[in-house]
């Protein structure tokens, strides 16, 4: 069986250390977007303390605990050169963030320590940490690993969403830069009523957006995650942020339902 590298706090100390420096320069040399890129220097950070804490609650290895955290670490490094050279956070009119993190990493030589299947198994999880669902994978540390970074993020996105959409000055490229409609398209509203997560490429209006959001419910692979969607109220705040008709009532009941089935279920 493969094992994943023998990782020191020393040596996750040293990427962390890179990574605030490469952010911090990005954020000087760019000061007019600042705030944007700041908010994902800061994300970074609460994704792997969520990483974390999901390894802590599975009692999972050092090995495979410093893994996690170096994923977190890195998952949206690409956000930076994305944000500063196409001046959005939205993939579908830009690049995908994932494959410039991956860029990043490897121009950078970050993994230059570890054995080639700690490696693999670091860019495949960051690779697929932002596609719509996980891809059916055959190693069970990949398989772990892409879940909890996926939640992880997640986890933080709901903070940073549920905050922005009530801010009295709204932060666009957190929004996207979606159309500012109370109307919902049709494969936002047929995906999520089918149980399914709903695709950024089917996103014309902020209220699509407020919805992608709630479909996440149906991505979630721990129940330390649903536990803590519950405890912080986020789907409730995203409700309270929609329009109120018989449509968003019918969404907000499924996904409310189905959350709570889950929590009785899941061990």
């Amino acid at each position: 069986m493969r094992e994943l590298e023998d990782l020191s706090v020393g040596h996750v100390i040293k990427l962390k250390l890179w990574f605030d420096n490469y952010a911090d320069n990005i954020i000087k040399d760019n000061f007019s977007k600042r705030q944007s890129l700041g908010l994902k220097r800061i994300h970074t950070h609460n994704v792997c303390k969520e990483s974390l804490k999901i390894m802590q609650r599975y009692r999972k290895n050092q090995n495979c605990s410093l893994s996690s955290y170096i994923i977190a670490l890195f998952h949206d490094v690409g956000r930076f050169e994305q944000y500063v050279k196409y001046n959005t956070f939205n993939d579908a009119v830009s690049k995908n963030h994932a494959e410039l993190s991956i860029k990043i990493m490897m121009e950078n030589d970050l993994l230059k320590n570890v054995n080639d299947y700690t490696k693999n198994i670091i860019i495949e999880a960051i690779e697929n940490h932002n596609k719509a669902y996980l891809p059916k994978l055959n190693d069970h540390k990949l398989i772990f690993l892409s879940k909890v970074v996926r939640d992880a993020d997640k986890i933080d996105i709901y903070r940073i969403i549920t905050q922005n959409y009530i801010s009295e000055k709204p932060n666009d490229a957190v929004n996207l830069e979606l159309l500012a409609s109370v109307d919902i398209s049709e494969n936002v509203y047929k995906n999520i009523l089918n149980g399914q997560c709903v695709k950024y490429e089917d996103l014309k209006t902020i209220t699509d957006l407020k919805i992608l959001h709630l479909s996440w419910v149906y991505d979630i692979n721990f129940i330390y995650t649903f536990e803590r969607i519950k405890k912080e109220f986020y789907l409730e705040k995203i409700y309270n942020v929609l329009p109120k008709n018989k449509d968003t009532q019918l969404i907000y009941q499924k996904v409310r339902d189905f959350i709570v089935q889950k929590l009785k279920t899941m061990d």
